[in-house]
């Protein structure tokens, strides 16, 4: 007849006299995701990570993580990246560069699209102004502040960038806006948010 004895606090478990290792207390799970779900655990350092299967725009499919510092923010961040794997949205195959983008963008969409005159005033624009500033930041860090911060040091205004290879006929609606923001050419100024709409 086998005998079972409990330990207490002060007793130690192992017969070797050591102390079991304590145990990380846990949250308690709510229910086990079902296939397709994606899988919400806890880091090491605290914050939680989801990752979870959706197709990219090259056909396959791909693990993508989110991460944030509460389960319920990831298990938000994760449901909405699989609603967009539901209505068909993917996601990035590559991790592009606004070089990298602004290149496929003039190729494949505005060459076939527009005019020969708009190609060539928007491969200026790209050229002179945006791939020098912010060519080298991924696509999907690109924040508007990232935007607005490079266009004073183009020389651009942000109706002048837009508008810089429109013909004059089409840009006049835009003339106030400018003037608003008229400098010396070579001079910079500080804008405020007025003078930034178009």
């Amino acid at each position: 007849m086998t005998r079972t004895t409990t330990a207490t606090p002060d007793e130690p478990q192992d017969p070797d006299g050591r102390r079991p290792k304590s145990r990380i207390a846990r949250e308690p799970r709510s229910r086990k995701r079902a296939n397709g779900e994606g899988t919400i655990y806890r880091r090491k350092d605290g914050r939680y990570e989801g990752a979870a299967f959706v197709p990219t725009t090259a056909g396959t499919s791909k693990r993508v993580r989110v991460y944030g510092h509460t389960r319920e923010d990831v298990r938000r961040q994760l449901t909405r990246l699989l609603e967009q794997a539901d209505r068909g949205i993917p996601v990035a195959a590559e991790s592009w560069t606004v070089a990298k983008y602004l290149a496929y963008w003039l190729e494949h969409v505005v060459r076939p699209e527009r005019k020969p005159r708009t190609y060539q005033g928007y491969e200026g624009v790209v050229r002179l102004y945006l791939v020098p500033e912010l060519g080298s930041k991924r696509l999907a860090r690109l924040t508007a502040r990232d935007v607005r911060s490079s266009l004073p040091a183009s020389g651009l205004s942000a109706c002048a960038a837009s508008t810089a290879s429109m013909p004059p006929a089409a840009s006049h609606n835009a003339a106030p806006f400018q003037s608003a923001n008229a400098a010396s050419p070579g001079s910079r100024c500080a804008w405020s948010s007025q003078s930034t709409r178009c």
